[in-house]
């Protein structure tokens, strides 16, 4: 299946209330199960819900780097480490991820990384555009 019912942008968790929402169905793809192991809601909404309530562009920053270190954490978690920095996390005490999410990121390698910072592409837009803003008015 190739058409797109939502927008890929949004995270699993909310693509998937959405299908269920406005159509009756739920999908088990691989970027679906990928994203649920390693980008879970608990640790994603927070985020943009502190993206949400950001109004200066240190604040957008702050989101935007935590973003960028949830995903590579959840690529740490693979067990492919090619992250300019190796800090530990809260994440890197979780469990391994299942045999099915590795089996996954195995399918769609090697665009694991930037499917996943996909999911969170929010905070790069909205840092983006906040900088554009200061840009014009500094």
């Amino acid at each position: 299946v190739t058409d797109s019912y939502v927008s890929v942008l949004h995270p699993s968790f909310e693509r998937q209330r959405m299908l269920q929402d406005r159509f009756g169905f739920s999908v088990a793809d691989d970027r679906a199960l990928l994203e649920e192991a390693l980008l879970p809601e608990a640790r994603v909404r927070p985020l943009l819900e502190r993206l949400d309530s950001a109004e200066r562009t240190e604040d957008f920053k702050m989101v935007w780097a935590e973003a960028e270190e949830l995903t590579w954490e959840a690529v740490r978690r693979l067990g492919g480490d090619a992250s300019p920095s190796s800090s530990s996390s809260s994440m890197a005490s979780s469990q391994a991820p299942s045999a099915a999410a590795c089996e996954a990121a195995m399918r769609l390698a090697p665009g694991v990384e930037p499917l996943l910072r996909g999911s969170l592409v929010a905070a790069s837009v909205v840092l983006a555009a906040s900088l554009a803003a200061e840009g014009r008015h500094g």
